[in-house]
């Protein structure tokens, strides 16, 4: 297992390390973006923001209100009980990581993208806080 930092580029060019580990089974673990603690109620907030790509367009949560959501992806009712802080977390950024052929858009990555608008090239789609906010709105789905 090695550890080591490194930089990444955050929405509007901000720069943060970003702290990652190889695990044993050759998985890379991608921890906390930020100092501060994600905050569930923004998470939803960001998770329905239609102007940042809402997790809602593909994906359902059936405790919400929203009539319009997703049937692409799963749903995400009890997904914290499916898929560690780990695992969501890295599914937020850049869920290539786990399938190469996946539709979900990573989030905080600008990495091998294809067709970007002049506008939004080298920006991430969520900041780090934002990543950790919707993980941790996700994170109390539990059935």
């Amino acid at each position: 297992m090695g550890f080591k930092i490194s930089l990444a580029l955050g929405a509007g060019y901000a720069a943060i390390w970003v702290a990652t580990s190889v695990l044993s089974d050759g998985v890379t673990a991608i921890y906390a973006l930020t100092n501060t603690a994600g905050d569930p109620e923004n998470g939803l907030l960001v998770l329905r923001d239609s102007s940042k790509a809402s997790c809602l367009i593909c994906h359902n949560i059936a405790s919400l209100p929203d009539r319009d959501q997703g049937r692409i992806g799963p749903a995400l009712d009890g997904v914290a009980t499916r898929y560690s802080e780990h695992d969501l977390r890295l599914r937020l950024i850049d869920a290539r990581h786990i399938n190469e052929k996946t539709v979900m858009p990573p989030y905080f990555s600008t990495e091998n993208l294809f067709r970007v608008g002049q506008k939004w090239q080298g920006k991430t789609i969520y900041t780090a806080q934002e990543v950790e906010d919707v993980l941790a709105f996700l994170m109390g789905l539990e059935d």
